[in-house]
C-alpha cells in the first residue's frame, strides 16, 4: 500500500484529494494517429489509495545556531606563557588547564608573606609575654603604668601586622593560582590569540582564546506572531524542533522548544523563540543557518492521498 506524504506549511493549508485517470490514445481512433503523423505516448498515471489520518500543522523558519555559553578566556596575572597545553579548536572540559604563566613571581611573592607573617607572630609572642610580665610588676611598682600601656600597644600591633599578613599570603596564593588557566565551561577551542613565550598582561582585555559550549547548543528563530496563541497553548508539552543544516541539508537534528520570547518585535511582527538539541555529533555549529520546522498543532481525521499520485 503506498505511504502518503503530507506537507504542511500552515495552519490553514488543507489537505486535498486528487483523483487521476487514464485514457489511451487508441481511443481516440486511428484515422487520426495516420493524419498527424503519429500520437503522442499515453500518460501514465499512478494511482493511489486515500486514507483518513491525522495531519500535522508544522511552521518553517530560517534560524541560527548559538552556543549555550561563550566564554572569552583572559589572564588575570603578568607574565611569560610557558605552556599552552591545547590545540587550536580542541573539545575541552570544565577545568582543564588551558595555560600556564610563569609563576615564580606569585611564588615570591608567597614566600615573603609568610615570612613576615612568622617574624611578626615570633615578635607577638614576645610582647604576650611582656604584658604578663609587666602585669605582676606594675602592682608592686617595679614599671610605670606607661610601660605596661605600652606592651599592650604593641600587642595589639602586632595582631593587627599578622592579620595584614594573611591578607598578603591569601593575596600571593590567588595570585599563584590565576598563573594557571584553566576552562570555565566545557566546549571547543577557537582561534589561539597567543604563542608559548608571549608576555600576557593583566587588565589589558587582550582575549587568550574563546570557548564556545555546543553539547547541548541553542537555535534561534523567529515566528509570526499570529501563530503565538498556538505555540503558548502547547508550551507546557515537550514542542519539538527539527533543525537541519540550511543548503546542505542532511538529516535533521532534534530538539526542544525551550525559550519564548517575553514580547513580540513591533517592527517585524514576529516573536523569537528557541530550542535546545543535544548535538552531541557536533552537527550544528555556532553561527550557522539552519532550516527549523516545528509542529505546533494536529488536524485529525484528514483524508491525504500518497504523494505519487497527484499529478500536474
Amino acid at each position: 500500500m503506498p505511504v502518503a506524504t503530507i506537507s504542511t506549511r500552515t495552519s490553514t493549508r488543507l489537505p486535498f484529494v486528487l483523483l487521476a485517470f487514464a485514457v489511451t490514445a487508441g481511443a481516440c481512433g486511428g484515422s487520426a494517429a495516420k493524419g498527424t503523423g503519429g500520437a503522442p505516448p499515453p500518460v501514465p498515471v499512478t494511482l493511489g489509495r486515500a486514507t483518513v489520518t491525522t495531519v500535522p500543522v508544522t511552521v518553517r523558519a530560517v534560524g541560527q545556531v548559538e552556543p549555550i555559553a561563550n566564554v572569552a578566556v583572559r589572564s588575570r596575572v603578568s607574565g611569560e606563557l610557558q605552556q599552552v597545553h591545547f590545540s587550536e579548536g580542541q573539545s575541552v572540559h570544565a577545568g582543564q588547564v588551558l595555560f600556564t604563566i610563569d609563576p615564580r613571581p606569585a611564588q615570591a611573592a608567597l614566600a615573603q608573606a609568610e615570612a613576615q607573617r612568622a617574624r611578626d607572630s615570633a615578635a607577638l609572642a614576645q610582647a604576650e609575654t611582656d604584658v604578663a610580665r609587666y602585669a605582676r610588676l606594675v602592682a608592686d611598682d617595679f614599671v610605670t603604668r606607661q610601660q605596661f600601656d605600652q606592651a599592650n600597644t604593641t600587642v595589639a600591633t602586632l595582631k593587627a601586622a599578622i592579620a595584614a599578613d594573611q591578607a598578603a599570603i591569601d593575596s600571593a596564593r590567588l595570585q599563584l593560582a590565576y598563573s594557571t588557566l584553566v576552562a570555565p565551561v566545557g566546549g571547543r577551542t577557537g582561534n589561539l590569540m597567543v604563542k608559548q613565550g608571549n608576555l600576557v598582561q593583566s587588565g589589558d582585555g587582550k582575549v587568550l582564546v574563546t570557548i564556545n559550549q555546543t553539547r547541548p547548543i541553542y537555535a534561534s528563530f523567529a515566528v509570526p506572531a499570529q501563530i503565538l496563541p498556538a505555540i503558548l497553548a502547547r508550551r507546557s508539552d515537550r514542542m519539538t524542533v527539527v533543525a537541519t543544516p540550511a543548503q546542505t541539508g542532511g538529516v535533521g537534528a532534534e530538539g526542544i522548544l525551550t525559550f519564548i520570547d517575553n514580547s513580540v518585535d513591533s517592527a517585524t511582527s514576529t516573536v523569537l523563540l528557541k530550542a535546545t538539541f543535544a548535538n552531541q555529533d557536533e552537527s550544528l555549529w555556532p553561527g550557522q543557518f539552519v532550516d527549523v520546522m516545528m509542529t505546533i498543532a494536529e488536524e485529525p481525521n484528514r483524508v491525504v492521498v500518497p504523494a505519487g499520485a497527484v499529478q500536474t
